[in-house]
């Protein structure tokens, strides 16, 4: 990805600087991060061998894997983030769509609903999955972006019938998977806003190789993915100390809710 996208960049008002008006690798926002970490196959939590959460330490493999992310916000020119660079009029996901429907970018990072939002772009546009870090790793995984799917429901504390409505959720959610969601991916997506064959197998590719978020993105242990984040956007980059620093905070937190879940009856 990034070798392909190094030889599309371009200063094309030739100024010497890059501003949302260049051409990029890559647009992109600060949540990139956060796909090519899970897509990289790392987590913040695992289990241990008693079947609990564990927070999981720096590891060299690891600590590459988060170098090459911060390279592709680093390296001049190569990727557009419409959180440090903003299109005037425009929000940080906006300029990012722009970019690819100018033909501005080679690649976008975006969710699959954006899609959308690219279908006046002259130029065809294919998806791909998340890429791996290494050639080794089994599949091309995708993250689930929960702040965009993720919704809570709340059951009122007088309810007299818990089941019932458990039962119920499960019916309309079920409805959901099976019925709303075929009717998305298969009539809208497939047919109205993909244009090649190729796309249509990689749209059934990263469904059937989608990760969700650990459990330490969800409580935000330790601060630490938004402290990766931050270190691989503004290049500073020094993840032993980031890691180090949640350490203790995430440990302490995970701690309290595994007693608060071993309570439960």
């Amino acid at each position: 990805m990034i070798s392909l996208g190094k030889t599309f960049t371009s200063d094309l008002n030739g100024d010497g600087d890059f501003t949302w008006e260049d051409r990029y690798g890559i647009a992109c926002t600060d949540s990139f991060v956060q796909a090519l970490f899970y897509g990289a196959g790392l987590s913040v939590t695992e289990k241990d061998e008693e079947d609990l959460v564990k927070f999981n330490d720096l590891s060299d493999r690891t600590d590459g894997a988060l170098k090459k992310i911060m390279e592709i916000y680093t390296t001049k020119g190569y990727a557009l983030n419409g959180n440090q660079t903003k299109e005037p009029g425009l929000n940080h996901a906006q300029t990012a769509d722009k970019a690819i429907v100018d033909g501005r970018a080679f690649f976008q990072a975006t969710l699959i609903e954006a899609m959308i939002r690219s279908r006046g772009a002259e130029t065809a546009i294919g998806i791909l999955p998340i890429p791996k870090y290494e050639e080794s790793q089994q599949s091309y995984t995708s993250m689930i972006n929960p702040n965009a799917v993720a919704v809570l429901l709340g059951v009122a504390i007088t309810a007299q019938d818990i089941e019932r409505t458990g039962i119920i959720t499960e019916a309309l959610m079920s409805k959901s998977y099976f019925g709303v969601r075929d009717a998305y991916f298969n009539a809208v997506l497939q047919h109205k806003l993909l244009r090649d064959e190729e796309s249509f197998e990689m749209l059934d590719y990263i469904l059937a190789n989608r990760v969700a978020p650990d459990i330490g993105y969800i409580f935000s242990y330790g601060n630490l993915l938004q402290n990766i984040v931050t270190a691989c956007t503004n290049g500073s980059g020094n993840f032993a100390s980031i890691y180090q620093a949640a350490n203790k905070p995430a440990m302490t937190k995970i701690e309290e809710h595994i007693s608060i879940m071993s309570g439960l009856k």
